[in-house]
Order: structure tokens, then sequence, then C-alpha cells
């Protein structure tokens, strides 16, 4: 994980941009799906998650996000 160096940064920031624009989500996944054949799809995958898990986290724990 992290070895594609900027591509592996914005799958994290896309991950994090998304738990705050849900479309977000639907734009990554046909994103993802479009590139099937990628042999680092599911590293692409957990990096989103990491950002999006990251950002939900934040977010809670400024008080933010509890109702989500």
């Amino acid at each position: 994980m992290f070895a594609d160096g900027a591509n592996s940064f914005w799958h994290v920031v896309f991950g994090m941009a998304a738990y705050h624009a849900k479309i977000g989500v639907l734009v990554y996944a046909a994103y993802q799906l479009y590139g099937f054949d990628d042999p680092n799809l599911l590293v692409d995958v957990l990096e989103f998650l990491i950002g999006y898990g990251a950002a939900m986290a934040h977010s809670r724990l400024l008080g933010h996000g509890s109702a989500r």
C-alpha cells in the first residue's frame, strides 16, 4: 500500500472527500470499475477506504459527524 506515490495520495484524498460528498463514493466506484483489470485494484480501494475512515474519525472526534 502507498507504493504508487501521487496515485496513492489521490486515492486517500478522494476517500476523504467522499465522506463529505457521498456522490464521491459512486464516482470512485465507477472509476475503479472502468479499470477493473488493474492488478492494484484491491490496494486502490483500500487506500480509498483509509481516507474515508480517516475523514469519518476526524469528523466524529470533533463532534461534527454524530448524526451520520
